[in-house]
């Protein structure tokens, strides 16, 4: 027993002294910290929280004040329309009736009234434009649309080209043809359209004025449309195959003609436009004026009679071995090439000047021999 209670007593003694160690041990470390000084960081952050505690404090106490005043108005509007009501009776009562009110209904009462305000003179601008559009003439803006509509081919039926290019550039091609140029051809007889490729990227469309003029409005739309596709496909993929119309030229057809109700198809060649253009013909005396399809004529827009620069000639003179005579040309073309033809003639040359002049004279002038010229001889 003896030896229990001794080795009991060992324990309580350690754990007192533990205990009384570890309470050293916190009155050390808060003695360190407080000779240790506060850094500014924690000073500022301490005085913040101070500032926004009194804020806080002094926003609490205004509000508290406008309440408690609050009440007090409100306790006297209520004296003062009891007062008027035992005085003048209940007819009294509707002129404070608004004091009732509270702030959010007043508000919404504002706001219709503003409404209400609001929508009556939209009613009376309406009125004023119809009066305006009843009594004014009719005037009809120049259309840029691509949407066929009989319409158009009566309001609009020449629309300006560069016009129509840029709004078709904006709404269909995202003004991706922006360095294109568009412009008018009067030489171009063959088709109604073409997209030149040149050095650097540089794109042009041409339209055929002479083909174009005889035909609709929806037909240079669908022109114009055509070849803007292939300057978009020259830019993007660098497709500059002129016949080249592949998927990627049908996808965007297709979503211009789905979206427009345009008809723009691979082709567009005006064949009686261009057999109109064709005034100069010529004709083979050789065997194959026996031959379908042209039993030897040839037709073209231009004086130029067929020769070895034509890629089929050269067959022609194996199989044929003809040669070509013309028998048609335009009306006052002879008159015209003659007119052109004394034209040239009649520019004179600087030898002209001297044909009269004799022959070349020397004299001898101090040793020296200088060559000159006779005047003119006069008639």
């Amino acid at each position: 027993m003896s030896q229990s209670s001794c080795s009991s007593t060992d324990e309580e003694e350690a754990r007192e002294l533990l205990i009384q160690e570890k309470k050293n041990q916190q009155k050390r470390q808060q003695r360190r910290k407080e000779k240790q000084p506060i850094s500014k960081d924690q000073q500022d952050i301490e005085l913040a929280c101070y500032l926004q505690k009194q804020e806080q404090k002094s926003i609490n106490d205004r509000l508290k004040a406008d309440l408690e005043f609050a009440r007090q108005l409100q306790q006297q509007l209520e004296q003062e329309e009891n007062n008027h009501k035992n005085n003048n009776g209940a007819s009294s009562s509707n002129s404070f009736a608004f004091y009732k009110k509270s702030p959010y209904e007043v508000l919404e009462g504002d706001l219709a009234l503003a409404r209400q305000l609001q929508l009556e003179e939209e009613q009376e601008y309406e009125k004023k434009q119809s009066s305006r559009k009843s009594h004014s003439p009719v005037t009809t803006p120049l259309t840029v649309t691509a949407i066929p509509d009989p319409n158009n081919e009566l309001i609009d039926p020449t629309p300006d080209l560069h016009e129509l290019f840029l709004a078709f550039d904006q709404h269909y091609f995202k003004g991706q043809l922006a360095s294109v140029e568009v412009k008018w051809s009067k030489r171009m007889t063959l088709c109604a359209g073409i997209c030149e490729y040149q050095r650097g990227g540089y794109v042009v469309i041409k339209l055929s004025e002479p083909l174009l003029k005889f035909r609709s409005r929806e037909d240079m739309v669908n022109t114009l449309l055509h070849e803007m596709i292939h300057a978009l496909l020259f830019i993007q993929m660098k497709i500059s195959d002129h016949d080249g119309h592949g998927p990627e030229f049908l996808q965007h057809a297709n979503r211009i003609n789905n979206s427009a109700g345009t008809n723009i198809t691979v082709y567009h060649n005006f064949h009686d436009e261009v057999e109109h253009y064709r005034t100069h013909v010529w004709i083979c005396d050789g065997p194959c004026r026996e031959r379908p399809p042209y039993y030897g004529k040839v037709s073209r827009s231009m004086n130029r009679p067929p020769q070895k620069a034509d890629n089929w000639f050269h067959e022609h003179q194996i199989t044929c071995g003809g040669t070509f005579t013309k028998i048609a040309e335009p009306e006052g073309f002879k008159d015209k090439k003659n007119k052109m033809n004394s034209k040239k003639r009649s520019i004179s040359k600087i030898t002209d000047f001297f044909k009269d002049w004799d022959e070349e004279v020397k004299i001898d002038e101090g040793g020296m021999t200088t060559t000159m010229m006779k005047k003119p001889k006069r008639s």
